[in-house]
């Protein structure tokens, strides 16, 4: 291959990387991207401000919120949800979780409430029971991810009960009334001061 080709070639490619490279943005907010969910992103108005006292630029705050449309919960009372899969709107019916499964997950959650009264009253450093009921299996679909072929999602979340429509008012008051972790910080905004 001749010199000169070989030039030409060099020089294209360095001009490349100029025109691609560009200015980098002098904005101080960096849009939210998710590598894990490939082409899908349900974050609106997301960014990062980064703090301006960190000088390395790796503190900072996230602002924005995260909306799907691709679920319609309007039907519950019905006992109807309806979502979008496969790019074509269906109905799923609302299905009652079996009788011996609500038995065991009660009653293995109120085992460990005791346990952790145990141990937060006991001077020991044992670690308490973290699996089993609250920690299920989720299984979503779509959003294929980038590193996969499979519209199929799992992971292990953290899951509670909620309370029925008519006392969901009367245990978020109760939960305002009680929440530990109000007082902690109150007391150390305080201890600061």
């Amino acid at each position: 291959m001749p010199k000169r080709a070989l030039l030409s070639g060099a020089c294209l490619i360095v001009v490349a990387l100029f025109v691609g490279c560009g200015e980098p943005s002098s904005k101080a907010e960096t849009r939210f991207k998710n590598p894990e969910q490939g082409d899908v992103d349900y974050w609106k108005d997301a960014k990062f401000t980064p703090d301006t006292l960190d000088p390395s630029g790796k503190s900072g705050t996230w602002t924005g919120w995260f909306h799907q449309d691709v679920v319609d919960a309007s039907g519950l009372d019905s006992g109807v949800i309806r979502a979008r899969v496969d790019g074509r709107w269906q109905d799923f019916p609302v299905v009652q979780l079996p009788d011996d499964f609500q038995k065991w997950n009660f009653g293995r959650r109120l085992e460990q409430l005791a346990e952790y009264r145990s141990l937060l009253a006991s001077d020991g450093m044992k670690m308490p029971t973290l699996s089993g009921p609250h920690n299920g299996i989720v299984a979503s679909h779509g959003g294929k991810r980038k590193d996969t072929y499979f519209t199929v999602n799992n992971a292990v979340k953290g899951m509670g009960w909620l309370p029925r429509p008519d006392k969901l008012a009367e245990v978020a008051a109760m939960l305002k009334r009680t929440w530990f972790w109000k007082a902690c910080i109150s007391r150390a905004r305080a201890s600061s001061t």
